[in-house]
């Protein structure tokens, strides 16, 4: 069957989208493909010397690049509260307490030691006896370390020693303690 075009009705004319809609797209697409467009080439330009060139853009006197000052490092001493072992009468609160109330004096010998070596950073694992009368550590040694600064060793060892626990108990006790020490940038 053939048409003739004055027999089109108004309702099979209008199939498709109309000329205003598509005209609003094609402009709305052109927008959006500019504004891409010069947002990549602003990222790019920038970074790429080849690509800046090419756009005629002026390449700027570059500035040296100042390094950063690096602050004051200071030393966190954290004793690992699970790898706390104790043999004798001394429970494990007592001996907890002491040694989170007392790492600030260890913190002084490791922050000492940041000074010389300012990534110095590992574990101790320290083991120390309590005497049962006078609550004192005696004996205190490093059973094992990352860490090779002897000076800061001996530190630690000596602040350990004037450490005083809950005494008058019925026997010496063993304590077993692991150190982690991390220096901090106070910047």
């Amino acid at each position: 069957m053939t048409v003739h075009p004055t027999q089109i009705t108004p309702a099979t004319s209008r199939s498709g989208c109309g000329m205003i809609s598509v005209l609003a797209v094609a402009i709305l697409s052109l927008f959006i493909g500019i504004a891409l467009g010069g947002g990549i080439l602003a990222y790019v330009a920038p970074r790429n010397h080849d690509v800046a060139e090419a756009l005629g853009f002026k390449k700027e006197k570059e500035e040296p690049v100042k390094k950063a000052v690096v602050g004051t490092k200071y030393g966190l001493v954290y004793p690992v509260e699970e790898s706390l072992r104790i043999e004798g009468s001394l429970s494990k609160k007592e001996v907890s307490n002491v040694v989170v109330e007392k790492r600030y004096s260890l913190k002084k010998c490791y922050d000492t030691a940041l000074k010389k070596s300012p990534k110095l950073t590992g574990e101790m694992f320290l083991q120390f006896r309590v005497a049962k009368t006078s609550g004192r550590a005696l004996a205190t040694i490093v059973r094992q370390s990352t860490i090779e600064d002897e000076a800061l060793k001996a530190c630690i060892i000596d602040q350990i020693n004037t450490w005083k626990f809950p005494g008058k108990k019925d026997r010496d006790s063993s304590v077993k303690v692991d150190l982690l020490l991390v220096p901090i940038s106070a910047s």
